[in-house]
Parts: structure tokens; C-alpha cells; sequence
């Protein structure tokens, strides 16, 4: 169709979904998948300008990208209250240090997938969990996000185990927590434990929850003095 209508809208838009969908284990691939999605959704969107939906499906593959903020103008020139736009200032404002990873659909992010659903706030589900594999130690994201947001530390979830590892233990490091709460477009970190809320009753506010890992996930083995791997999971409790 599009070699015939080249300026063809709905042509151009299920042919960037095509590929904006296609999700692979394979991060690289994913990145290259959204590097050709993300020029036929543009081109949609210049040819049909008032299709709100060619919109929506172009900010969300910027975001993936890292650039929630270019997704978030494109809506707004739209919608200015389009409700997806919270969500992309809320990752604007957390932007992810150069070099990480995100994934999509990753088993390790399920039980804050349910933690929303629970607590009701399951729609934008793409924008309000997301999932990052660092190559850093903890002290380097912490001091990567305390540089940006006032206070920020990130707070053990335990004690570290006593007596003999269980087999999770041989797995999982530490696990770290962080709650903010966001008003006003600023963003406010608990300072302890204690002042973390209840997942089913939190709101206005963005849980982050870091795993140190001791084994490598894609390799399987056991990380070596110096090596890190960790996962971090953002859940946007915004109601």
C-alpha cells in the first residue's frame, strides 16, 4: 500500500506499530525495531496531524527510547490535558543515566504489575511500570538520582540475612526501596523505612524498588568482585 499512497497515514502508522511491537529478549533488536518505528510514526502523524491515536503510539515508542520529554510536546500540541502526559513528566523528571537498559515484559516486574491492579491504577500500564537493568552498583544509581532530586538515598528493604544463604540469597543481594511523592511537578523521597506506604493505599507518588543481583542474568554465573548487575522497577501510583 504505501509503495502505491506513500502518504498514506493509517498505512504508515500500522507499519511503525508493526515494528514498534515487535519485542524481542534481544535489547539491541529491540532498539532497532523502535529506530524504524518511530520515523513512519512521525511521517503519520505530519500527514494526519489531528489522529490523536498516531500521537499516543509515537510518544510511547520515544519514551522507550529515553525521551519521554519529545513524546509528551507531541501530545501536548495536541491535547494539552492529554492524561498520558503526567506519566511522561514523571519519567522526563526520572530520566535514566546513559547506557542502561530497558526492558519490556520482564518476569521481575509481575508482582508491581499486580501491585498496581490492586491498588486500581492499571491504565497507561506501559508508562506507569517501567524496568531498567544497570551495569552499577547501587551507590551509583543512588548517586545518580540523589543528584537530581533533593534527599533522594535509596533505602535497604532488610537487614542483611543472618546464618546460612538460602538458594534466592545465592541469587539476590540486597533489595533497596525508595517512595515519591509527587506534587506539583516536584518530587519529594520518603527519609525512612516506616514512611514507605502501603502499596494498595499509596497514591500521587512513584515507588522504586532496586535488586542487586550476585548472578549475572545473562550469563548465569556468579559476578566477580567489581562486577554489578541491577534491576530497578519504577511504579507510577499517579491517580
Amino acid at each position: 500500500m504505501l509503495a502505491a499512497e506513500p502518504h498514506n497515514a493509517e498505512a504508515l502508522y500500522l507499519k511503525g506499530r508493526m515494528y514498534g511491537g515487535n519485542r524481542t529478549d534481544q535489547e539491541g533488536s529491540r532498539h532497532d525495531d523502535l529506530g524504524q518505528a518511530i520515523p513512519l510514526l512521525r511521517q503519520a502523524v505530519e500527514f494526519a496531524p489531528k489522529n490523536l491515536r498516531y500521537r499516543e503510539f509515537l510518544a510511547l515508542f520515544l519514551a522507550d527510547q529515553g525521551h519521554p520529554g519529545e513524546g509528551k510536546e507531541i501530545l501536548r500540541t495536541a491535547q494539552k490535558n492529554h492524561p498520558m502526559i503526567p506519566f511522561l513528566e514523571d519519567l522526563e523528571s526520572l530520566s535514566a543515566p546513559e547506557g542502561v537498559e530497558f526492558l519490556t515484559g520482564d518476569a521481575i516486574s509481575m508482582s508491581m504489575m499486580i501491585a498496581l491492579g490492586d491498588a486500581g491504577v492499571a491504565d497507561h500500564i506501559q508508562l506507569r511500570l517501567r524496568t531498567y537493568h544497570y551495569a552499577k552498583s547501587p551507590a551509583e544509581i543512588e548517586a545518580f538520582y540523589a543528584s537530581r532530586i533533593p534527599g533522594f538515598r535509596f533505602i535497604p528493604e532488610k537487614e542483611e540475612p543472618q546464618g546460612a544463604p538460602s538458594p534466592e540469597d545465592e541469587i539476590f543481594g540486597q533489595t533497596y526501596l525508595q517512595f515519591l511523592h509527587v506534587k506539583s511537578g516536584s518530587m519529594k523521597p520518603v527519609r525512612q523505612r516506616n514512611e514507605v506506604p502501603d502499596l494498595q493505599k499509596a497514591e500521587n507518588g512513584i515507588m522504586m524498588t532496586l535488586f542487586e543481583m550476585k548472578v549475572d542474568p545473562s550469563l548465569k554465573r556468579k559476578l566477580s568482585p567489581g562486577e554489578h548487575s541491577c534491576f530497578l522497577i519504577l511504579a507510577n501510583y499517579r491517580k
